[in-house]
């Protein structure tokens, strides 16, 4: 990856804004696949004390969302969602290895769309004012929120840093 501006073209900004967002190599945060590494189930599964959630839970929340989303990139209906809980779904230890795999998956979907030719105006669904590459950006931020809540967990726990290193200041 460079970190060459590109040019006027919207997609590859688009798509180069993504890739450096999403870049393992990049020196101002831990990247999603290494701030989930070597964290066992039963550990991601473990609510530290005074916390509403495990980290298993958080991810089990974002791959809730990010599975709605690329539904409905796919042209499924979006669907409503009765109350915030239901976003919540609860996660055990032993669905943590399938989780991650499952989430990595959908990120580099996430790439792959954003880097379509006309990802910039496609609308995410039929009707919608708002692209497929904005609404998936819109979608990666919310993850990196919830990443952080992850990364605090694992501190939590003592489970921070992982392999590979981590911002730990």
């Amino acid at each position: 990856m460079t970190d060459a501006v590109p040019g006027p073209d919207p997609a590859a900004a688009v798509a180069a804004a993504y890739d450096h967002l999403s870049d393992a190599s990049h020196d101002g945060f831990t990247p999603f696949d290494r701030a989930l590494d070597g964290l066992s189930g039963e550990v991601a599964a473990t609510r530290p004390a005074g916390s509403p959630y495990s980290p298993a839970e958080v991810l089990s929340h974002m791959l809730f969302w990010q599975q709605r989303h690329l539904a409905i990139l796919d042209g499924a209906p979006p669907t409503p969602v009765a109350t915030a809980a239901v976003g919540w779904p609860s996660a055990t230890a032993a669905d943590w290895d399938a989780m991650v795999e499952s989430y990595m998956a959908g990120l580099a979907r996430y790439r792959a769309v954003v880097a379509e030719p006309g990802a910039v105006t496609r609308p995410v669904r039929e009707g919608s004012a708002v692209s497929a590459a904005t609404s998936t950006m819109s979608m990666f931020i919310h993850d990196a929120h919830h990443l952080g809540q992850i990364i605090l967990l694992r501190r939590m726990l003592g489970a921070w840093p992982p392999p590979g290193g981590g911002d730990t200041w």
